[in-house]
């Protein structure tokens, strides 16, 4: 999935992991976080970690996620699918799980909406 391949862990993220904040094991206690897909003047926010609402609810690496959570960012506000996405029926697929943020989104579904971005980037 080409969202996968484009996400990078934020430096603030890795200094957390450096230092060894938090409690327990990594895998079942650490929090990461990755720097937005810009797109346009969209900032697609895609988490996955223990801290995140995803599955598996675990730090482990990105493409062993089957759900993970996203927040779709414009001007500094929050918006569902419906407000950015040309496709009507992967809008609503996707404000299924939307209430301020996006939980437990299929991947399939994020790589869907990544792609419908790109397509009409700067429309």
């Amino acid at each position: 999935m080409e969202f996968l391949k484009n996400l990078t862990e934020s430096e603030d993220s890795k200094k957390i992991k450096e230092l060894g904040i938090g409690f327990g094991d990594y895998e079942n206690h650490g929090m990461r976080g990755n720097n937005a897909l810009i797109i346009g003047d969209i900032a697609l926010s895609i988490q996955a970690s223990y801290a995140h609402y995803c599955l598996p609810r675990k730090t482990i690496d990105l493409d062993a996620y089957t759900h993970m959570e996203m927040a779709i960012i414009k001007e500094g506000e929050f918006l569902s699918a419906g407000e950015v996405v040309h496709n009507k029926e992967l809008a609503e697929k996707l404000d299924e799980h939307f209430d301020t943020v996006f939980s437990c989104v299929p991947v399939e579904l994020i790589e869907e909406l990544y792609q419908d971005l790109k397509k009409h980037e700067g429309q």
